[in-house]
């Protein structure tokens, strides 16, 4: 572990999925970036425009349609603009994407312009250093864009840039583990960015207290340099072009769950486990070893890239099982968290039956 080091030569850019990420992750950062003179570029990838809740709350009606998000996301907006300057950010250092909210997955999976459009705000901006989401990250908007980001990476290797990752929900004990950079905040860094966090008035109106609660005195970023982006709740993921992609774990964990499957070159799928009492499992992508675990098999015929990632989640749950995983070809992860990382209605058995596996 060691503290980032920035001088006035350095330009940071920093990747936000929506307004209020920029303030929660990097408030400290950019106060630091600023104070030494360094150049600064903030990007979001969302407006934040689909927020229903404390949307409903604020304006007190029921039916939000497509101007009334819109309209939404003009606030978070001017909420964000508003962040950056009470840490003395001009406005002109914002650049707003526009990508729907709760949507970076799709633009991730369906091949959309939001990859190539992160690789023109980089090579525009030509970072020394820049901090993004991880994929690890329990949020399908952040992993996803954490990813694209990786991805994205792969443009620039010969310029020496420093790649730094957040994560916002669901730390994983092995962050520790890991090649970790912090940023302690002095006591008027520390009030600056609660300020910050106070600009974002539609996130205080139902979760003031989280959101306050996750002011931190020390950010934390990681140096994800080889794609291992941590574990899965005891379950097992493996793959290679001679068996395809297996994942075992026990049923309940996995019940209702959609696997989504992603391999680079460009080629995706998604695979629902989906709980079945009274069809016999007859596909060759299923196999069930006992009554308390699961194995899923995507032929091997359907392995044809150098890179595959994998991430489970479950659709009606907010935060996914967890991030994406990159599993080397022949080389299984077998990585456990502690139960004290899910909640106890994430933990709770959903089946006492193996699922059945359908393609989508």
């Amino acid at each position: 572990m060691s503290s980032l080091r920035l001088d006035k030569n350095d330009r940071v850019l920093i990747v936000a999925p929506h307004p209020d990420d920029e303030s929660l992750a990097t408030a400290g950062v950019l106060q630091r970036a600023r104070q030494i003179g360094a150049a600064l570029r903030v990007v979001f990838a969302t407006d934040g425009d689909n927020n229903p809740w404390p949307q409903r709350a604020a304006e007190k009606r029921w039916r939000i349609d497509e101007a009334g998000r819109r309209r939404w996301g003009q606030r978070r907006r001017a909420e964000a603009v508003a962040a950056l300057e009470a840490l003395s950010i001009p406005q002109g250092c914002a650049c707003f994407l526009a990508y729907p909210d709760q949507g970076l997955t799709s633009e991730l999976i369906g091949g959309g312009h939001l990859l190539s459009d992160l690789i023109t705000e980089i090579d525009a901006f030509h970072p020394s250093v820049v901090i993004a989401p991880s994929p690890a990250d329990r949020h399908p908007d952040h992993n996803a864009l954490g990813l694209l980001v990786y991805f994205a990476r792969e443009q620039f290797r010969d310029r020496g840039t420093e790649w730094l990752s957040y994560i916002l929900h669901g730390r994983d004990p092995q962050v520790s583990t890991h090649d970790t950079v912090f940023c302690d905040l002095s006591d008027a860094d520390h009030s600056r960015k609660h300020e910050a966090m106070l600009c974002h008035e539609s996130q205080m109106i139902l979760s003031r207290r989280r959101f306050l609660g996750m002011i931190a005195r020390r950010e934390c970023f990681i140096r994800e340099t080889c794609g291992n982006f941590f574990s899965y709740p005891d379950i097992e993921v493996s793959a290679s072009r001679e068996s395809g992609l297996k994942v075992h774990g026990k049923s309940w964990e996995l019940a209702g769950a959609r696997a989504s499957v992603l391999m680079q070159p460009r080629n995706a799928a998604t695979i629902r486990l989906s709980y079945s009492r009274h069809k016999k499992q007859t596909l060759e992508s299923a196999a069930f070893p006992g009554k308390h675990t699961f194995c899923m098999i995507l032929p091997p015929a359907m392995i044809n890239a150098a890179s595959v990632w994998v991430k489970l989640a479950v659709p009606w749950r907010f935060l996914d099982i967890a991030g994406w995983r990159h599993v080397p070809l022949t080389a299984t992860q077998a990585i456990r968290i502690p139960d004290a990382e899910l909640t106890d209605e994430e933990n709770a058995p959903m089946f006492d039956e193996p699922s059945s596996v359908r393609m989508r």
